[in-house]
């Protein structure tokens, strides 16, 4: 199954930049809590959503990168010690055929996370 991002569609995170070509994609809109060496951030299952929406069709290979890698870089503040809640920085992580960018976008308490798989990655959807 192939997708190509539009921008169009609503979505709690980032989206896919426009023109890329995926197979799947995750965004959410995280909670950013503390300050310095204690910040967090945490996502909200009601403020996360995939595509495919139907999770059968989520490949396996990218469920498994979400809860790993991705997991883990948000949980490291996206490799920057801290992330300034004020700021419109935004973080990249490229992972092989995965992707995710992350950004505070001014909001002073949301972390915005995209996250994809490429179009031709191998093991994905039929």
């Amino acid at each position: 199954m192939r997708q190509v991002s539009t921008g169009l569609f609503g979505w709690f995170g980032l989206r896919p930049p426009a023109g890329v070509e995926f197979q799947a994609a995750w965004g959410a809109r995280a909670i950013q809590d503390g300050r310095g060496k204690k910040q967090i951030i945490a996502t909200l299952p009601d403020r996360k959503q995939a595509y495919p929406e139907d999770p059968d069709l989520v490949p396996e290979a990218f469920k498994a990168w979400l809860n790993g890698k991705l997991g883990s870089w948000l949980n490291r503040n996206c490799d920057a010690g801290w992330i300034d809640p004020g700021s419109p920085e935004t973080f990249r992580l490229d992972d092989g055929v995965f992707h995710a960018v992350a950004s505070p976008n001014r909001s002073h308490g949301y972390l915005y996370v995209g996250a994809w798989m490429d179009a031709d990655a191998a093991g994905g959807a039929p």
